[in-house]
C-alpha cells in the first residue's frame, strides 16, 4: 500500500519505501491452485523447492541443477544470498519460468516451452540455469537492501489549496535494462545450462542486420512492441553480452553490474564508460559494425540466392502449412493482426485458385487455435483447445484450462447464410490436457 505523508501547513518532500503487492486485475487472473492441491518442500544446501503433486522427480532434478549452479555463480558475481533461494515447481498448460529476483523466488513451470522463435534443448535445466542467472546477476547490481525495489519522492499541497501541486518521482534502486539482463541469463544458460545461439536467433538478428532494422540503442533499454519485438531484446541483449565478453572479457559484466549499484548511478550508460572507457552509443556501433561486417561475409559466401514470397503480410509467427484435401488452397495457424502470437493463433487459408485476387487470397477461417491435422477423406480437422467450459479443471486439482481434442468439418469454400449458424464442431475429450 502507498502511504503519503503531507504537512498541513506546507509542502514538503518525502521519501516513500513502496512494497510490491499483486493488483487486483492479477489476483483475479491467477486461479491456478485455487485451493485443494498439495505442495510438498525437499531442501538442499542452498535451496528449497516446493513442488505440487506428482513432480518429486522434477523438484529433485531442478535441485541438482541448481546445486551445480550455485557455486558456479558465487564464484562469478561474488556475493552470498542471505537466505535459501525458493523454488516453486509447477504443472501447468502453458509453460514459462520466472525470477523474482529481490525476494530470492523462483517459479518453473515443468513442460517445456515450445516457441518457434528458438530452437530446441533440454528445457529443464535451461529454465533452471536461466532463472537463476537473474536472481544472481540483479542480486549483484542492487543499490539497496532487497525489500526496497524503489524510492518516490512526493510533493503534495492541501486538497484546499489554490494552487494544487501533485508530483511524484520515482527512482529505481535497480536500474539494470532489460537486454543486459535477459543477455545475461541466455549467455550464462549458453555456458552453463543447454541454451545455445543457435540457427533460429542466428536468422533473427541477420535479417535485421542485413535490413538494417536492428533495435536502435534506445530501444533495447525497455520491453517495446508485440512479442516478436519482446523475442529481439533476448536476441539482442545475447548477442552483446557475447560481443562483451568475447573483446573485453566476461569479468567486464561483472563490473558493469558492480558499477551500476552504486547509489549515484542513475543511469546505464554511465557505467559502461566508466568501466569500458567508451560511451554506451560507441559500444552499440562497435557491435552493430561487427554484425554487419560479419553476416555481410557469410552472405557473399552463398552466391546467388533464391528468395520466397510471402504470402501473409499481416502475421509474424505463421505456423504449419497443411493443402486443404482439394488442393485448391493452403491452411495454417497466424496471429494475424493480434500483437501476440503464443495465445492468439486462429486457422487462415491462403486461396490457390488463379481466379481470385491476390488480397482476396488470405481469409480467416474456424475458431482454431492450437495443434491440429486434417484428414482428408472425411473432410475433417482435429484441433487441440482449452476454451471449452467442459475443460475447466476443477480447483481441488489446480483450477487450470486443459487442452482438449474437438473435430470439425471443414470450412467450405462458399459459405451458406444462415440464421442460425448449425454448429459442427464436436469435443472429444474433457480435461485430458492434450498438447499435440
Amino acid at each position: 500500500m502507498l502511504k503519503s505523508i503531507a504537512s498541513s501547513c506546507c509542502c514538503i518532500a518525502f521519501i516513500l519505501i513502496t512494497v510490491f503487492s499483486p493488483s487486483a486485475q492479477a489476483q483475479n487472473e491467477l486461479k491456478y491452485n485455487a485451493f485443494g492441491l498439495k505442495t510438498y518442500t525437499i531442501e538442499t544446501d542452498h535451496f528449497r523447492l516446493n513442488y505440487t503433486e506428482g513432480l518429486e522427480d522434477v523438484a529433485k532434478e531442478a535441485g541438482e541443477q541448481f546445486e551445480k549452479l550455485y557455486r558456479i555463480y558465487r564464484e562469478t558475481y561474488s556475493i552470498t544470498l542471505p537466505a535459501k533461494t525458493e523454488i516453486l515447481v509447477v504443472d501447468g498448460e502453458l509453460t514459462n519460468g520466472l525470477a523474482q529476483w529481490n525476494l530470492n523466488f523462483i517459479v518453473i513451470w515443468c513442460h517445456d516451452l515450445d516457441f518457434t522463435l528458438r530452437g530446441t534443448h533440454d528445457w529443464l535445466k535451461g529454465v533452471c540455469t536461466h532463472e537463476f542467472g537473474h536472481i544472481m546477476s540483479l542480486w549483484s547490481a542492487m543499490k539497496a537492501p532487497s525489500w526496497i525495489p524503489m524510492v518516490q519522492l512526493g510533493d503534495f499541497t492541501h486538497p484546499n489549496s489554490p494552487n494544487r501541486i501533485d508530483a511524484l518521482h520515482v527512482i529505481p534502486t535497480m536500474t539494470i535494462p532489460p537486454w543486459l539482463a535477459e543477455g545475461i541469463a541466455q549467455f550464462e544458460d549458453s555456458r552453463y545450462g543447454t541454451d545455445s545461439w543457435d540457427s533460429h536467433r542466428d536468422m533473427i538478428l541477420r535479417t535485421l542486420t542485413l535490413s538494417n532494422k536492428l533495435n536502435s540503442w534506445d530501444h533495447m533499454q525497455v520491453m517495446l512492441g508485440k512479442e516478436d519485438d519482446y523475442e529481439k531484446t533476448y536476441d539482442h541483449g545475447f548477442s552483446l553480452v557475447k560481443y562483451i565478453a568475447n573483446h573485453y572479457g566476461y569479468n567486464k559484466i561483472v563490473s558493469l553490474l558492480r558499477e551500476n549499484a552504486i547509489v549515484y548511478r542513475l543511469g546505464f550508460d554511465a557505467s559502461v564508460k566508466a568501466v569500458l572507457g567508451i560511451s554506451a552509443r560507441d559500444l552499440y556501433s562497435q557491435w552493430k559494425d561487427s554484425l554487419e561486417l560479419s553476416y555481410k561475409a557469410q552472405v557473399k559466401k552463398l552466391g546467388k540466392q533464391v528468395y520466397g514470397k510471402k504470402i501473409n503480410k499481416l502475421g509474424f509467427d505463421n505456423y504449419w502449412p497443411k493443402f486443404s484435401p482439394d488442393n485448391k488452397k493452403i491452411f495454417f495457424l497466424s496471429n494475424g493482426e493480434e500483437d501476440y502470437s503464443f495465445s492468439y493463433k486462429s486457422l487462415y487459408s491462403y486461396s490457390l485458385v488463379d481466379t481470385v485476387k491476390e488480397d482476396d487470397k488470405i481469409k480467416i477461417e474456424k475458431g482454431v487455435g492450437g495443434f491440429y491435422s486434417i484428414h482428408a477423406p472425411s473432410g475433417l480437422i482435429a484441433f487441440t483447445s482449452r476454451r471449452s467450459p467442459k475443460s475447466v479443471v476443477d480447483s481441488r486439482d489446480g483450477g487450470d484450462r486443459a487442452f482438449d481434442v474437438f473435430i470439425d468439418t471443414l470450412p467450405p469454400d462458399k459459405r451458406k447464410f444462415r440464421l442460425f449458424k448449425k454448429k459442427t464442431v464436436r469435443q472429444v475429450t474433457e480435461k485430458k490436457r492434450d498438447r499435440r
